[in-house]
Order: C-alpha cells, then sequence, then structure tokens
C-alpha cells in the first residue's frame, strides 16, 4: 500500500473522517479505496456527495 493510503488509515485510527472516492468510479477498482471503506472511510462519487455530508 501506499503513503496514502497509511495517512488515511491513521487519520481513521485517530477518528477524523476521511473521505474515500467510490470505486465504482475508477477502472480498475483501487483496492486501497476498497480497503479504506472497509475500515470505515466515507465512500463519496462525487463533490456533492461531500457538501451534503
Amino acid at each position: 500500500m501506499s503513503g496514502t493510503f497509511d495517512a488515511g488509515k491513521s487519520a481513521l485510527n485517530m477518528g477524523i473522517p476521511v473521505f474515500v472516492l467510490s470505486p465504482q468510479v475508477l477502472k480498475p477498482a483501487p483496492q486501497g479505496n476498497i480497503d479504506l471503506i472497509k475500515l470505515g472511510g466515507i465512500e463519496f462519487s462525487n463533490g456533492m456527495d461531500i457538501v451534503n455530508f
């Protein structure tokens, strides 16, 4: 995994919300995005999803 994944995982462990681009938007689906969502990341598919959060 990358440094970005590690930073996201650390943020989740500290209770900081992490917004993760939906794996369905990208082809092929990045495994890191899938894993961060499983760990509690907030999935979004467009900017309005974040605004409406």
